[in-house]
């Protein structure tokens, strides 16, 4: 690789989707998904030298979505009931320059923290902010952008 790109490769947010359920919400500000790794701290024997090893893994994320629709009223229902719904995210970020588009699925979310019900402040744009987990062994890319040179 030469250590250089093209700076029209570099992609713009603006174009990316988010899915829920098979729903698109075309009204995404943002959102962002991780996988937090567990690990412990292994002491290793006739050394200074620490190691560690993976106890564990979790997704967490969160979304921000502006005020346009009344959003996930079913889940609230269902949350009342005393029932954990799951749901399906599907992350597309896209730019017309970009190489390739990347897509991934988070299979298992349930919301986390608190759910939004109204909010608003005057004269201002409103947004929800929402907070979920997934499970990383259900979840995958579908597809990713590949640097040619690492071919």
């Amino acid at each position: 690789m030469s250590g250089k790109f093209d700076e029209k490769r570099v992609i713009n947010g603006s174009y990316g989707e988010l899915w829920i359920d098979g729903a698109q919400i075309a009204e995404i500000s943002s959102v962002e998904l991780n996988v937090a790794i567990d690990r412990e701290e292994i002491k290793l024997a006739g050394q200074l030298e620490k190691g560690s090893k993976i106890t564990g893994i979790e997704g967490t994320g969160s979304f921000t979505v502006k005020k346009v629709f009344s959003r996930f009223q079913t889940f609230y229902a269902n949350l009342k009931l005393g029932m954990d719904q799951t749901f399906i995210m599907i992350v597309k970020l896209d730019d017309p320059d970009a190489y390739g588009t990347e897509r991934y699925v988070a299979s298992g979310c349930k919301f986390e923290g608190d759910l939004p019900i109204i909010k608003f402040e005057g004269g201002s744009i409103v947004e929800h902010d929402y907070s979920v987990k997934f499970k990383p062994s259900d979840s995958e890319y579908v597809s990713t952008i590949i640097d040619a040179a690492m071919v």
